[in-house]
């Protein structure tokens, strides 16, 4: 099993069309086979944690080759103030 933290900080003027969209994000991973978790919990009105657990290695892979995941990236890339990502495996 592996988990990422995302903790994501978003400029003001875009924060409902990210919020809009790290929904449909969080709705379409939720579907894939490789996951055990995706949640979205939201920190302040401008920064969101993504809480994500995968199966493994490579259903975070295919996560990330996603159709959903690079839309994703591609719209709300711009929108983002800031970007960290935690990874852990278990001990």
């Amino acid at each position: 099993m592996l988990s990422l933290v995302v903790i994501i900080e978003v400029n003001g003027n875009y924060r409902e069309s990210f919020l809009q969209q790290l929904t449909r994000l969080q709705r379409e991973s939720k579907k894939e086979l490789g996951v055990i978790r995706y949640d979205v919990s939201a920190a302040s009105p401008l920064r969101f944690y993504v809480f994500e657990q995968w199966k493994d290695e490579a259903a975070l892979k295919t996560h990330q080759r996603s159709d959903h995941y690079r839309r994703f990236v591609a719209i709300t890339e711009d929108w983002m103030t800031g970007r960290e990502v935690y990874r852990a495996e278990p001990v």
